[in-house]
């Protein structure tokens, strides 16, 4: 056993980014994810609630601080060569 629980922090990471960063209809589902990953981790007996409850804080925190600062990015670099920059155009087969 563990504190702060290594699942629920990276469920609840990745659950409050997509559910910052996507449309608000399907959202939900993923904090939703999140909050069963840490149910199970304490039914399964492998972490005490205060560790689970450890990661949802250290999580959520993570989610929120990694979508504020990709948002200070992009307003930094919307107007530079950056931003224009398309990966997919680099892939494309060039006609003979």
């Amino acid at each position: 056993k563990s504190f702060p629980s290594g699942h629920t922090t990276a469920a609840f990471e990745l659950g409050i980014a997509m559910f910052l960063v996507l449309n608000k209809k399907y959202s939900w589902v993923f904090p939703v994810m999140s909050v069963l990953v840490g149910l199970s981790r304490i039914y399964l007996m492998v972490h005490y609630v205060t560790d689970v409850l450890g990661g949802v804080v250290v999580g959520t925190f993570a989610g929120i601080m990694g979508f504020v600062i990709m948002n200070a990015i992009r307003k930094k670099t919307q107007n530079t060569k950056f931003a224009k920059f398309d990966l997919t155009e680099k892939f494309k087969k060039k006609k003979a």
